[in-house]
Formats: C-alpha cells, sequence, structure tokens
C-alpha cells in the first residue's frame, strides 16, 4: 500500500473489493454482478464510476491488474485481483 493512501470507505469501493475477495475480474463484469445481485439499489454506480474506483484501489494498492485481453474488435478488458493490502 502507498504511505498515505486512505483506507476505501465508499460503498462502491468496498462492493469492488468485496467481489474481488471471491476471484479476480474486470471491471464490467463487476458491475454485471452487482446488477444481478440487486447491489445497484444501495451503491450508486454511473457511468465510469466503476472504472474511476478500480483506479483509485489501484493507485491505493489496494487491487492490482492481473491481465489485459481483447477478443476480437471489442474493447480491451483489464482484470484486477484484491491485493494483501485490500
Amino acid at each position: 500500500m502507498k504511505a498515505n493512501a486512505p483506507l476505501p470507505r465508499t460503498p462502491l469501493a468496498l462492493a469492488v473489493m468485496n467481489l474481488l475477495m471471491e476471484q479476480p475480474m474486470h471491471p464490467y463484469e463487476m458491475k454485471s454482478r452487482m446488477k444481478e445481485r440487486g447491489h445497484d439499489q444501495v451503491v450508486k454506480i454511473k457511468g465510469g464510476s466503476i472504472y474511476d474506483t478500480v483506479e483509485r484501489l489501484e493507485k491505493g494498492g489496494f487491487i492490482k491488474s492481473q491481465e489485459t485481453s481483447r477478443e476480437g474488435r471489442r474493447p480491451e478488458r483489464t482484470v484486477y485481483a484484491i491485493t494483501d493490502t485490500g
């Protein structure tokens, strides 16, 4: 963890870390799982907010990118995993 990285306190950050405790996944999959489970009724997921949250968690050392892949003409997808700090 970075020296001054604040602990994640937003509901979205905690939900992301909770999902990554289950298994590594990319942000789009995180968003889909939250909706499937009804978490979007409690946690605000707007536009790119999940990507911003993932970026903050990665900069803070709570999660790390595991792999980046692309299928055909689809956008690149980066899979993230929780760290020991997270």
